[in-house]
């Protein structure tokens, strides 16, 4: 978990000829960034999604250093779901097309006022005919349509995925259904917030960084406001900072 072998391998997830998938210091720890890098690297690499060498395992054995260090070719098998991914990727990506759903939303308010009522909890909770006062906080549920409505199999309603922002972090540290912990954004990515608090309270999407050498960026977020950051009952797009205590989280599929 930690040593010399550790920083060989953070540098070799950084430099190779499949990509980039470490950008955070190189220090021989094999900690929870190192592991989502891992994660990163199996996925391009074509490690399958289910099964014992499944992507999300996550984890450096030899195999991986192999194929990375380029002493090993790629098997057909991984080269192959290495090469549909790469298209696929070409391809609009999803976190853009949830992007661009939450923009057509900006200026969506409750109605009534502090009553949670709004198309996005409406969807959520299966209650067309919505509620006069004391609706559910619909921050996650904003985000959870606009990735649902572009096709994303990870977020489902059905299933509960995601109505609470301390899950979206939960699920990321673990590389659950399909999300990772990121250190470098893209516009689409989640932005879950404390703001101040020991708990996880509120989350957006993350749109473009303002001055990224002081750690201001542009997000669009549902329930939120001047006046309240985390319930102020409309979409809009925010002006915030990495001081605010956020973690970014990609979703992958």
């Amino acid at each position: 978990m930690t040593g010399d072998d550790v920083r060989e391998f953070q540098e070799l997830l950084t430099r190779n000829k499949y990509g980039t998938f470490f950008q955070d210091e190189i220090d021989g720890e094999f900690g929870e960034l190192t592991n989502q890098g891992c994660k990163r690297a199996k996925f391009w690499l074509g490690y399958p999604d289910t099964g014992r060498n499944r992507w999300q395992r996550g984890g450096c054995g030899p195999k991986l250093h192999a194929y990375l260090s380029e002493q090993k070719p790629l098997p057909k098998r991984l080269a192959e779901r290495r090469r549909e991914r790469l298209r696929a990727k070409r391809r609009k990506p999803l976190r853009e097309k949830a992007l661009a759903r939450g923009i057509k939303g900006l200026g969506t308010r409750e109605s009534p006022p502090e009553s949670n009522n709004v198309r996005y909890s409406r969807w959520y909770m299966n209650n067309p005919n919505g509620w006069a006062a004391d609706g559910p906080p619909w921050c996650a549920m904003f985000v959870t349509w606009c990735y649902t409505r572009s096709g994303s199999e990870a977020f489902d309603r059905n299933a509960a995925r995601w109505a609470f922002c301390p899950f979206v972090v939960a699920d990321a540290r673990q590389g659950e259904h399909h999300l990772t912990v990121t250190t470098n954004p893209k516009p689409g990515d989640l932005a879950v917030y404390r703001f101040g608090t020991a708990e996880f309270k509120h989350i957006g999407m993350f749109e473009k960084w303002i001055d990224r050498s002081a750690g201001r960026f542009s997000a669009i977020e549902g329930n939120t406001s001047q006046a309240s950051d985390d319930n102020g009952g409309e979409v809009q797009r925010r002006e915030r900072d990495v001081d605010d205590g956020v973690v970014f989280v990609h979703v992958g599929k």
